[in-house]
């Protein structure tokens, strides 16, 4: 019997050490679009962000040094992220979206690295894999959000959209607003409603489209010459 298989089992998909953090991860995606402009969403996005960042921990658990920079790194930024709906300082916004898109960043980059070291296709390559290619989503978020908060009018949004970048919404309508941006970009669907229209933000925009199609191309090739090379054998 050839066991050979380039999807793993879904008994092994749940085993990977990445699968608690892309549950978590294609649950904010899909229940933030549910809670746009619901009370609750002011505690739901903040809390997810916390269960992203339990599930990074959980997913570098073997490795103490990685772990410990992941808790100390994912905590300030819940701490800034917590902080702007308590304070409207200028500052304290351009902190949290800064520090945002760096600690997805790197949590991206290191389990990018552990897919491109793997030997076989697993659980883990394929969960890990996902989970790159959602918080690169996450990541452009944050950078969108930062130029909305340096240049404000730097998209324009759509009169339906319109109040998720008034301050009086609170960060999570921004938040969940260019996330919807970001995967939509990513994906290079663009519907048009929230167009980029300032140098940094175009910039932005064409990088990220640039690289979710680069880094599906890469991302495929790499599977298939790990699945090629076990049948090989």
């Amino acid at each position: 019997m050839n066991n050979n298989r380039l999807l793993p089992s879904p008994v092994g998909f749940l085993r990977s050490r990445f699968s608690f953090l892309l549950i978590s991860l294609l649950s904010l995606f899909l229940l933030q679009t549910f809670l746009v402009g619901h009370p609750l969403s002011r505690y739901f996005l903040p809390g997810f962000l916390l269960v992203i960042v339990f599930a990074s921990l959980s997913a570098f658990s073997d490795n103490r040094k990685i772990s410990l920079m992941t808790g100390v790194f994912g905590f300030v930024i819940l701490a800034l992220r917590y902080g702007t709906y308590v304070s409207e300082s200028s500052f304290l916004l351009l902190m949290s979206d800064s520090s945002g898109a760096l600690f997805f960043a790197f949590i991206a980059v290191l389990i990018l690295a552990a897919v491109l070291r793997a030997q076989t296709v697993t659980g883990d390559t394929i969960s890990g894999a996902l989970c790159v290619y959602l918080l690169l989503g996450i990541v452009w978020a944050f950078l969108f959000m930062l130029v909305e908060s340096v240049h404000p009018g730097s998209f324009q949004i759509a009169e339906a959209e319109r109040t998720a970048v008034d301050p009086k919404h609170g960060p999570s309508a921004s938040l969940s607003l260019f996330m919807y941006f970001s995967l939509v970009t990513l994906s290079t669907v663009g519907y048009g409603d929230v167009i980029p229209l300032t140098g940094p933000a175009r910039g932005l925009a064409a990088f990220e489209g640039v690289m979710g199609q680069f880094y599906l191309a890469v991302l495929v090739a790499r599977l298939v010459g790990l699945y090629a090379s076990r049948s090989q054998r």
